[in-house]
């Protein structure tokens, strides 16, 4: 412990700590840039209608991970498509005792066959 100026006792390990914290948000930073860029250039992959139609497919939800490339699908058919993705289907769980919060995976098939596992919340 030492005196700060204002008279306060201050606990050395509490100042390393904004450089922690600091370390913190900087890698939460890159790991959101890369998740970001990794999910675009999937989505880009599949041609200029792609982004608008994910878009269109996932709005009002958060994309809360990298978006996976699977072979098979999981959840409920949703009967929908989104231009370049012809089926849907979900898995989700509620995650508020409310009932109105939900994380899970859309899975939306692409043009080879496979499909898009796209984590998300909402």
């Amino acid at each position: 412990m030492k005196q700060s100026e204002i008279g306060y006792e201050v606990n050395e390990k509490e100042l390393d700590m904004t450089e922690w914290e600091r370390k913190v948000w900087d890698d939460l930073a890159a790991w959101q840039n890369d998740v970001f860029e990794h999910n675009e250039n999937l989505i880009r992959s599949l041609g200029d209608s792609a982004k608008e139609d994910f878009d269109a497919m996932m709005d009002c939800c958060s994309i809360t991970d990298k978006i996976e490339v699977v072979e098979s699908p999981d959840g409920d058919d949703q009967q929908e498509e989104f231009g370049v993705f012809s089926a849907v289907y979900v898995r989700q769980w509620s995650t508020s005792i409310e009932g109105d919060s939900y994380s899970g995976f859309t899975y939306a098939k692409i043009p080879d066959g496979r499909w898009f596992k796209i984590p998300y919340s909402c």
